[in-house]
């Protein structure tokens, strides 16, 4: 599975196993190799799913991210 979705074997094992934290392009491979859309893949989550210890970030926050990256104010 982790081959056909051009990832790696231990990343791919640990979203399996839920302890991952696969990035949106990560869900769309695997789920081009599922054959489904990768809404099936995280239909029925909601908030209450993530984990406690992440910091609430707000959309400024991550436009303040990006900016800081590309060195733009």
């Amino acid at each position: 599975m982790a081959q056909l979705a051009g990832i790696d074997q231990t990343n791919y094992g640990d979203i399996e196993r839920g302890f991952g934290n696969p990035t949106f392009e990560t869900l769309l491979r695997i789920a081009a190799v599922l054959q489904v859309s990768a809404s099936s893949l995280i239909e029925g989550l909601s908030r209450a799913d993530l984990p406690d210890d992440d910091p609430e970030l707000t959309v400024a926050d991550f436009i303040e991210a990006r900016r800081r990256q590309r060195g733009t104010r």
